[in-house]
C-alpha cells in the first residue's frame, strides 16, 4: 500500500455500521493499528407504483397518479427530475417528447415520492395507450411502464335502443327480432333463487339463444305457461261450458216491504 492512494475491497454486503482496523508495520517489525467504524447507507433505484385511471373509469379524461420511494442515502442522494409520456403503441411511446411533471411531485427528504391525480389530457375511450415515467436521482435512471386501457362502462345505452353491460353497445341500422339489444362483455352466471337454479357458469353464443340468467328467465315464464294451461284444463274439466248454477240468497227485495214481524221472501238468482 502506498500512502494518499485510494483502496477498494468491494462492496458492503448490507447497510449497516462495520468496524474497519488499519494495522501498519515498519522494516524493524514495529506496528501500530487504527480503527474506524464505517456506516454504509442503503442505495436503490427509485421505485414504486403508477396508476392511470380514466374519468368514471372508462371516460376520455384520465389522470396520473404515482407512489413512491427513493434512497436517501444520509441525505446524499436526491431526486432531479420527473417526466413522462405516452404513445398509442410502444415504439411510438419511446419516440414521444418526455413531459417534465417535477414540479407537481411531492418529493419528502425521507425518501417518499407522491403524485396525486394529475391530469394527463383525454385519450380515445377506444384505444388502448403505452405510458412510461422516468424518475432521475443522482444516480441512476427509473423507467416505470403502464398501459392506460379502453374506457369499458359498467351499463352503457346506445342508439336503437341496445344496451351494453361491461361494453360499449355495437349499433346498427338494422333492429328486429333478430338483432342483439342487450350485448354482455364476459361471463354471466345465475344464482340460486327460491330453490330455483338457471344455468351457472355458462357464456352466451350466437348458437345458444338463453345465456345463463336468460335460460332461468325461460325456464320460469315455460313452468308459469305451463301451470296456466294445466288450470284451464282442470277448470273446464270440473265446470264444462253451458253450465247452470243456482244460488239462493236469503235477504229481503229491495222491490217489496215485508209485512211488520213476517221476514221478507228469499230472492232466487241464476248463475251461468
Amino acid at each position: 500500500m502506498s500512502v494518499n492512494k485510494d483502496y477498494s475491497w468491494g462492496y458492503a454486503p448490507n447497510s449497516g455500521t462495520y468496524p474497519v482496523t488499519l494495522t501498519v508495520k515498519d522494516s524493524r517489525g514495529f506496528t501500530c493499528s487504527v480503527s474506524k467504524n464505517i456506516t454504509v447507507f442503503q442505495y436503490f433505484k427509485p421505485e414504486g407504483i403508477l396508476s392511470l385511471v380514466r374519468q368514471n373509469n372508462f371516460e376520455a379524461p384520465t389522470t396520473l397518479s404515482f407512489s413512491g420511494r427513493y434512497a436517501t442515502v444520509n441525505g446524499q442522494n436526491a431526486i432531479s427530475s420527473i417526466k413522462y409520456r405516452f404513445g398509442k403503441t410502444t415504439a411510438e411511446r419511446d419516440t414521444a417528447q418526455l413531459i417534465d411533471i417535477t414540479s407537481q411531485t411531492a418529493i419528502s427528504p425521507d425518501g417518499i415520492i407522491s403524485i396525486q391525480n394529475h391530469s394527463v389530457g383525454s385519450f380515445n375511450i377506444n384505444i388502448t395507450y403505452e405510458f412510461e415515467l422516468q424518475i432521475t436521482d443522482d444516480k441512476n435512471v427509473s423507467k416505470i411502464y403502464r398501459t392506460l386501457s379502453q374506457g369499458v362502462p359498467i351499463l352503457a345505452a346506445g342508439t336503437n335502443g341496445r344496451v351494453g353491460i361491461n361494453c360499449l353497445p355495437l349499433d346498427g341500422t338494422k333492429l328486429d327480432n333478430t338483432s342483439t339489444r342487450l350485448q354482455v362483455n364476459g361471463r354471466i352466471q345465475a344464482y340460486s333463487c327460491n330453490g330455483i337454479r338457471g344455468v351457472a357458469d355458462s357464456y352466451a353464443t350466437v348458437d345458444n339463444a338463453y345465456a345463463a340468467s336468460s335460460k332461468l328467465t325461460y325456464d320460469l315464464n315455460s313452468k308459469i305457461s305451463t301451470l296456466t294451461a294445466t288450470l284451464n284444463t282442470i277448470g273446464k274439466t270440473l265446470f264444462p261450458v253451458g253450465s247452470i248454477f243456482i244460488t239462493t240468497v236469503e235477504k229481503i227485495p229491495e222491490h217489496s216491504l215485508a209485512e211488520p214481524g213476517k221476514p221478507g221472501e228469499p230472492d232466487v238468482f241464476l248463475s251461468v
